[in-house]
């Protein structure tokens, strides 16, 4: 990246970010000691480890030409050379709907059946620790969002006349809609 210093290069990140998620989402429906949240965690834990496979190859495609799972370097590569989406259209659409599994939308919310579950492995939670989870689910749709950004959009990378801080906000906005 031009201009900027980088606190810290993780050369695994993408596969870090990921499985990181779905661990947490299970250690929280284990935690609460509610079998209801335990069933709902391991529904969530399931669908996670199922997604991750397409979403892995489909994080190949950025990944081989930079020659590196950094974000860092994904986002060089494709500033030197061409945005992912345009080299690989269809390819681009399959980590947007991998996404829609992380993030348990619509069609994919099966660890929160409102018939069997309520809400998931976040059933027992309340007050501030489920103020914090929705924070966190939230939150998660901005990184999913600017993973997209990043990956498929070229990061960054300033359109013509625009400032470059308006550039990634709007590639964000317009990939989470």
């Amino acid at each position: 990246m031009t201009g900027g210093r980088n606190i810290g290069i993780l050369e695994v990140d993408l596969i870090f970010i990921f499985t990181v998620i779905t661990l947490l989402v299970f250690l929280g429906g284990f935690s609460s000691g509610s079998i209801f949240s335990i069933v709902g965690g391991l529904r969530a834990a399931t669908q996670l480890l199922g997604y991750m496979i397409p979403l892995v190859f489909s994080l190949l495609y950025p990944a081989i030409p930079a020659g590196s799972f950094s974000l860092t370097r994904i986002v060089e590569w494709q500033q030197n050379f061409l945005w992912t989406i345009w080299a690989q259209p269809i390819g681009s659409g399959i980590p947007i709907i991998c996404m829609l599994v992380e993030l348990e939308l619509t069609p994919f919310d099966a660890p929160e059946t409102e018939n069997e579950i309520v809400a998931g492995w976040s059933t027992e939670f309340s007050s501030t620790r489920l103020a914090l989870i929705t924070l966190g689910k939230n939150l998660e749709l901005l990184l999913v969002s600017s993973l997209i950004s990043a990956l498929y959009l070229g990061g960054p990378e300033q359109f013509w006349i625009l400032p470059p801080v308006i550039t990634p906000l709007m590639k964000m906005f317009t990939d989470s809609s």
